[in-house]
């Protein structure tokens, strides 16, 4: 019981999508979490939002960075997890909560899943969401990192048609510097 109500409560609103596509002609910005050694390029200066998600053993904190441009997402997540929270959950329960929260979310349809091998990224998702309330359909992809207690998503939501900038973004991470470590 304590460990089902644990693991429902602390992927509740930890892995909400902040996801945007860059036009290919626009520039893009360089961005580095603070206090880490990887970076993610964005279309535009990401902002950023710190959530609080209240749970049975405390609230958990949410990291944010996300940037809209042209009908796309995309964000950069880092989660303070309980040590608890691992204790209870392997990495491949962990990731599976955070990938059918996002889901759950998005209102999406997974369409792809593969182990990754980019730094510390271990997985990486692909996704559909159809289009509602006058939106288009749009295509997504996620990494997922699970490095100590933090759980770090990268998010990109773009419109159909325009699966070359998830791909142009995700590119965009060096492989050697894809590491979550502080420094």
């Amino acid at each position: 019981m304590f460990r089902h109500a644990l693991s429902t409560a602390l992927l509740v609103g930890l892995v909400a999508p902040h996801t945007a596509a860059y036009a290919d002609e626009s520039p893009s910005v360089s961005f580095t979490p603070p206090g880490y050694a990887f970076s993610v390029s964005f279309p535009t200066a990401p902002a950023h939002d710190r959530r609080s998600t209240p749970t049975i053993i405390g609230d958990i904190y949410t990291d944010v960075w996300g940037a809209k441009h042209e009908g796309g997402d995309y964000s950069v997540s880092i989660t303070d997890l309980p040590r608890v929270a691992i204790w209870f959950n392997s990495r491949a329960g962990l990731f599976e909560k955070a990938r059918d929260k996002m889901m759950e979310t998005l209102g999406a349809t997974q369409s792809g899943l593969r182990p990754l091998k980019r730094g510390d990224f271990t997985e990486e998702l692909d996704y559909f969401v159809p289009g509602q309330l006058g939106q288009p359909a749009r295509r997504g992809r996620a990494w997922f990192a699970l490095i100590d207690d933090k759980l770090v998503v990268i998010t990109a939501l773009v419109p159909l048609g325009t699966s070359s900038k998830l791909d142009r973004h995700f590119a965009a991470i060096d492989p050697d510097a894809a590491t979550i470590a502080h420094r």
